[in-house]
């Protein structure tokens, strides 16, 4: 797991009783991942007693992925552990969210103890799960993309229609886009695939919110936007350079969304960045805010399919990787 996003996506899905999740600090050779894990690097702590292990600040040094990726998540440790009692190699996620350590079973050379899994692997396959459909059109008409219903206009034409330059669609992992002029908050920018004047962009897919409760939306943008996410909506349909627009929505319960994001351009300057907080914020900062999409670095989960209970285990499961390109025309 490479966030607290995907432990609490993990959590929400597949809870209801513990499982494994390939996190161990043996440097046996397991018969059920095939992997030897003292190529890991990974250093067997013997049995404390009981007592938690290593000192305080150095909780679970040694433990390592199964599948061989470097540790980017803060581990996840219940209260005391891991605490290696009677000689526990292998973590497992509890149904409160938290790790424990337990005994793993023969292949690590410890008494059986069958739990259902859930691990990640890198399939190498290049994919675009993790990222939201993307569409970009370009108006035929000089100075005609002044507000929302322009844009949504121009999004709805037809191939071919004459009011329509031209059009892209392709997939963005996240939205952090610029053309010309001032940026917003983030570097590292990606660039529109058409750009110009008097264009539109759509995003649609859809969002993983870990927990209930109120989480803030914001968009960066030169020039507007509107934003539904399920039930919510917000809109700023104004012509402005570079600034904020952000919301607070209140989420009954966890589990994915409807995600729809629309932004237009006028002319001058172009640019436009989508984020979120857990929390209520009335501005942006550096410390709570993560770009959509994000997941190595917070972000929230977005998909371009609809998350039935198949693509939801490759979600959870395949740890599918995205091309470097974030996104890809076609």
């Amino acid at each position: 797991m490479g966030s607290s996003a995907e432990n609490s996506f993990v959590q929400t899905n597949f809870g209801g009783g513990d499982r494994w999740i390939g996190f161990t600090d043996s440097t046996a050779t397991s018969t059920i991942d095939g992997f030897n894990l003292a190529t890991l690097g990974t250093a067997e702590f013997g049995s404390t007693g009981g007592a938690p292990y290593p000192p305080a600040g150095n909780r679970g040094l040694g433990w390592q992925w199964v599948t061989g990726e470097p540790l980017t998540f803060v581990q996840n440790w219940g209260g005391g552990e891991p605490n290696d009692v009677g000689g526990e190699d292998a973590a497992h996620l509890r149904g409160d969210g938290l790790w424990n350590d337990h005994r793993a079973g023969a292949t690590l050379g410890q008494t059986d103890h069958f739990l259902p899994s859930i691990i990640e692997y890198e399939l190498g396959a290049q994919s675009l799960l993790y990222a939201l459909n993307y569409h970009e059109a370009r108006s035929n008409v000089g100075g005609s993309i002044t507000n929302l219903a322009a844009a949504e206009a121009l999004l709805a034409l037809a191939d071919g229609d004459p009011g329509l330059n031209a059009r892209r669609r392709g997939y963005a992992t996240i939205i952090n886009l610029l053309g010309t002029g001032g940026e917003g908050h983030y570097a590292n920018n990606d660039a529109f695939l058409l750009g110009g004047e008097d264009f539109a962009v759509e995003a649609t897919g859809w969002i993983f919110i870990p927990s209930a409760g109120n989480w803030t939306f914001g968009t960066n943008t030169d020039d507007g936007s509107r934003l539904v996410i399920g039930p919510f909506t917000k809109a700023d349909d104004v012509l402005s350079g570079p600034h904020d627009h952000l919301a607070v929505f209140n989420f009954s319960s966890a589990g994915w969304y409807p995600l729809r994001l629309v932004f237009f351009e006028r002319g001058g300057g172009d640019e436009v960045e989508l984020f979120a907080a857990q929390g209520s914020f009335g501005s942006w900062d550096s410390t709570n805010f993560r770009l959509v999409g994000d997941t190595a670095n917070g972000g929230l989960m977005v998909t371009n399919v609809f998350p039935e209970p198949a693509t939801l285990s490759l979600l959870a499961l395949g740890g599918l990787s995205i091309l470097a390109r974030r996104r890809r025309q076609r």
